[in-house]
């Protein structure tokens, strides 16, 4: 006795004639047939003058399941429920030969199952565990971009709280303290050129368009004059640079830090000084006061 046919099967046809392969045979949708069929028969009621060419018969298809699913999701918009799955026939297992009875691993009962012995049976597989950060390479904690962004942020603030190099996340008193506290985000420490660099740039930008936004809103509502601060500094590659910052009620912008050039003099400077003023009023400050020292 053979299979009963599946739901999508009894919308199709077979096509007599040779079959596709050696287990599968042509196949023609039964709805498609009979939209031939119907459109043939309007054909020969009309006038021969205005008669349309007749359509082509419908196409084969392969009599697979998920050929006629196919087929029918496409151009008839039915979808047939999956046919639900036999489940297979479990054969009992081969009988082993029995273990012998000293050979059964015997229960501590000494130490009794209540939720006590549990904890401290878990705290003592937690310190087996190794802490050589092993476990960051393993069970790394997954953050999200924002996660990310304000965990650098902290770090950044924390570095700058205390004046620390940027090598302090590589340092290793930093990850054994962040491997105590989280084993699973010391993978997600960024490097100190990172640190220094893309995070110190990015939180930057961000503090420096913050800063002018709070003096520029405190000038327009005290209707008050900034005060131009300068001085000249040597970064670590021996370049003088002419640093300017703009202060009122002791609200601080930090304009920007320019070359001065080989020529630092007081006459260069005062001239530097005084295209730098007249570039900020141009943008829209308000200075009254220029505060520098004998630099």
């Amino acid at each position: 006795m053979g299979r009963p046919e599946s739901g999508p099967r009894k919308h199709f046809l077979k096509v007599p004639g040779p079959k596709a392969n050696s287990t599968h045979y042509f196949m023609r949708c039964k709805h498609c047939v009979a939209a031939h069929k119907a459109r043939s028969y309007a054909r020969k009621l009309q006038s021969p003058t205005h008669r349309v060419p007749d359509s082509p018969d419908p196409p084969k298809i392969v009599g697979r399941i998920e050929n006629f699913r196919r087929h029918l999701q496409r151009y008839h918009d039915i979808v047939e429920p999956e046919e639900p799955t036999r489940a297979p026939t479990v054969r009992p297992p081969t009988p082993w030969p029995p273990i012998p009875r000293q050979q059964l691993p015997v229960p501590d009962l000494s130490r009794g199952t209540n939720r006590q012995g549990d904890e401290d049976d878990n705290q003592e597989r937690h310190a087996s565990l190794p802490a050589d950060g092993s476990l960051a390479d393993v069970y790394r904690r997954v953050y999200s971009p924002q996660q990310q962004r304000e965990f650098e942020r902290f770090l950044l603030e924390f570095q700058v709280a205390l004046a620390l190099p940027d090598s302090y996340v590589e340092h290793p008193a930093t990850i054994r303290l962040f491997q105590f506290l989280n084993p699973q985000c010391v993978a997600s420490l960024p490097s100190r050129r990172v640190l220094g660099g893309r995070v110190l740039d990015a939180f930057a930008k961000e503090f420096i368009e913050l800063s002018d936004a709070v003096l520029r809103k405190l000038q327009e509502t005290t209707g008050g004059r900034v005060n131009l601060l300068s001085d000249v500094w040597q970064n670590i590659v021996k370049t003088h640079l002419l640093g300017a910052h703009l202060s009122l009620f002791g609200r601080v912008f930090i304009e920007g830090m320019h070359a001065t050039g080989s020529e630092h003099d007081g006459v260069a400077l005062a001239r530097q000084m005084e295209e730098l003023i007249i570039k900020m009023i141009r943008e829209g400050w308000n200075v009254g006061a220029v505060i520098t020292d004998n630099a």
